[in-house]
Order: structure tokens, then C-alpha cells, then sequence
């Protein structure tokens, strides 16, 4: 979708694709603590 692909804009975009499902992971491991 970017016209320019700066180093920093990749960079960004791989710690949001990262972030979303460690994000994840952590509220499932949330959830299993108080089942």
C-alpha cells in the first residue's frame, strides 16, 4: 500500500504485525490462569 518503503516504515510494520498476536497470546494465557 506505501508509495516509499522507508526502512522505518518497514520496521514499524513489522513490530505491529509482532505486537498483534503476542498481544493474543498473552490474553489467552490470561484466560487460562483464572479457568
Amino acid at each position: 500500500l506505501w508509495v516509499t518503503h522507508d526502512s522505518n516504515e518497514i520496521a514499524h510494520a513489522d513490530e505491529v504485525i509482532t505486537l498483534k498476536p503476542a498481544g493474543g497470546k498473552a490474553q489467552e494465557e490470561k484466560k487460562n490462569e483464572r479457568a
